[in-house]
């Protein structure tokens, strides 16, 4: 049977103090790509007496986390039209879309544990949402999400912002219970080793949609024409396929029009969309996984639940605004396999500099701020993504402030107060940060105001998890 790790106990003891405590807010585990979360998920199931409900975006998911459960020896059914099975059971696997219309015969069955995996993707707020209908309907005592990234991006008047989610409003999700840092995957050798090639691009042509969280699809593909991204793709696949040292490729690409193509020029290879039929997914990851497809170039998919330890290679080739989705791309190579010695992560889209790097991700309650993600020294939740840089020295020496007499000199705004053009017009003053013609003297005055106004409109949240890691 099945021994979880270290870490993977500690969640599964922490979980099960969190349904033992008198805590009625909905809680998360934190679990990097490539932590087991399937093992976690099956322990807390085995632990826990009653009924029980474990719902997943995907069949994909649901099929990886069933199996995984069924290797510890327990016994669940699947209530899933895409898996063509729907029954419910002690412990029930389900997907939302096939189970929402089945409360009543949940509330029968005695189900009063809800987990969620993947909970940061389908888990909307929103009271008129697929998934708020049903959660309200059930009323469980508890509920437990399980994601490698807790944080959305939000739109917001000072720009785009990574909201951890508990704190975006509406929420869902209130404390957080359990965290395993990237860095102890690392440090126990469960995360494989990476080789980068990074590459910059222009991106002058690149614009982001109305919500202002992610590059529109057409500015994309112009971006990518531009940058001759897919020609680089190809000539790189090529020599990959003619070294032969690496045993499988995923592509991630700007259009399913170009996956089609590359499939043209590039020979044993492959492409997955979500327009691709079920059978033919099935058929095309299976032969993935076994070696008889060497590429698979994707569109839209394969960012999440594609458990494939053996994958090598893979290569960037859009750019995005999201850290979840780099991260999560990136995650599909970490996975260790007897053999793999290391796994090659090629961007052409300049994703690592303008997100940041995987293995550099922390997620921390810090003192004064609460819970945020950190990339090194460097806090990349609840501050604008395109506003000055927010570090941890800045969260210490938050009550320091600055001088908001400044004026403009010069300009349409000449005499105004920065403080008060930035109050009006946020975009404006980080676009004009961005400028190589400012005066630099003046420049470090209005990043020192832009960041004191940020640290003070940041209120620090105290999450309920005290006891619960176990």
């Amino acid at each position: 049977m099945m021994q979880l790790r270290d870490y993977q106990r500690s969640a599964v003891n922490a979980a099960m103090k969190y349904i033992s405590s008198a805590s009625k807010s909905p809680a998360i585990i934190v679990a990097p790509t490539g932590a087991g979360k399937s093992w976690e998920i099956a322990g807390i199931a085995k632990n826990y007496p009653d009924p029980i409900l474990i719902l997943q975006p995907s069949i994909e998911l649901l099929k990886q986390n069933y199996d995984k459960f069924m290797l510890m020896g327990g016994e669940a059914s699947i209530f899933s039209a895409g898996a063509k099975e729907k029954v419910i059971s002690h412990v029930t696997y389900a997907t939302i879309g096939s189970v929402k219309s089945k409360v009543a015969e949940l509330k029968k069955a005695g189900v009063s544990l809800v987990i969620i995996d993947e909970c940061h993707h389908g888990v909307s707020p929103e009271p008129s949402s697929e998934f708020s209908k049903f959660i309200r309907a059930l009323n469980p005592k508890k509920v437990i999400g399980l994601t490698a990234t807790p944080f959305r991006l939000k739109s917001t008047m000072e720009g785009s912002k990574l909201s951890m989610l508990n704190r975006v409003r509406p929420g869902y999700f209130k404390e957080f219970i359990h965290v395993t840092q990237i860095k102890e995957m690392i440090d126990l050798g469960y995360w494989c080793p990476s080789i980068e090639e990074e590459w910059t691009m222009d991106e002058g042509t690149l614009k982001l949609n109305t919500n202002g969280t992610e590059f529109t699809e057409d500015s994309i593909k112009r971006a990518v024409e531009a940058n001759g991204i897919n020609n680089k793709i190809y000539l790189r696949v090529k020599e990959l396929l003619h070294q032969n040292n690496r045993n499988s490729i995923l592509v991630f690409v700007d259009s399913v029009l170009s996956c089609e193509k590359f499939c043209q020029w590039i020979p044993n290879s492959a492409y997955l969309s979500s327009d691709t039929k079920d059978k033919d997914r099935e058929r095309i990851v299976r032969e993935f996984k076994e070696g008889k497809i060497k590429v698979v170039f994707n569109y839209g998919i394969l960012s999440t639940g594609f458990d494939f330890p053996g994958l090598d290679c893979i290569i960037m080739g859009r750019p995005t605004n999201s850290l979840s989705a780099f991260y999560q791309i990136y995650g599909r190579g970490v996975r260790t396999m007897d053999g793999k010695k290391d796994f090659l992560f090629i961007d052409y889209c300049n994703n690592f500099n303008r997100l940041a790097h995987p293995r550099d991700i922390t997620i921390e309650n810090y003192e004064g701020y609460g819970w945020g993600v950190f990339t090194k020294e460097r806090l990349v939740t609840g501050v604008p993504l395109d506003g000055p840089v927010v570090t941890r020295e800045d969260l210490n020496n938050k009550s320091k402030g600055s001088d908001g007499s400044i004026v403009f000199p010069f300009g349409k705004n000449k005499n105004k107060k920065v403080v008060d053009v930035y109050k009006k017009d946020p975009s404006y003053i980080n676009w004009l940060l961005k400028q190589d013609w400012l005066d630099n003297g003046f420049k470090k005055k209005v990043e020192d105001i832009v960041k004191s106004m940020t640290l003070n409109a940041i209120a620090p949240i105290k999450p309920k998890s005290v006891g619960y890691s176990g």
